[in-house]
């Protein structure tokens, strides 16, 4: 998984989520590093996340994301891009990559869209 946290995402200057995830997975990127060759790739998934301060893609909320299992430094990250300018003197970060590889496992293979549950499913 490639995701690309950005607050000012610009579509006509920024990359899109496959450009960005062809730079990670191909020979520049980890190719060589983490495996020998990227037709070893099974499932690739790539997102830009912008999580809007006037950007021209389609802002997500913090409260969207399930970050339960997600390691203690994204959550950090992301909470450091969300405070928005650093203060002077200190470098700010307008966004960061967040990579994440491992064994393909099927039973996170889903198809179509996640549907809401029906009235008569949800708890009282």
């Amino acid at each position: 998984m490639v995701y690309w946290f950005t607050c000012d995402y610009n579509l006509s200057t920024h990359p899109d989520a496959d450009n960005i995830s062809k730079k990670v997975w191909d020979g520049d990127g980890l190719e060589g590093i983490a495996y020998a060759d990227d037709q070893q790739m099974r499932l690739r998934v790539a997102a830009v996340v912008d999580l809007g301060f006037g950007g021209e893609g389609v802002a997500g909320r913090l409260d969207e994301f399930d970050l339960s299992d997600a390691p203690t430094d994204l959550t950090i990250a992301i909470e450091r891009l969300l405070s928005g300018p650093a203060p002077m003197g200190r470098a700010q970060t307008p966004s960061f990559t967040y990579i994440e590889l491992g064994v393909l496992d099927f039973g996170r293979v889903r198809f179509g869209p996640e549907q809401p549950p029906r009235p008569e499913e949800q708890p009282s």
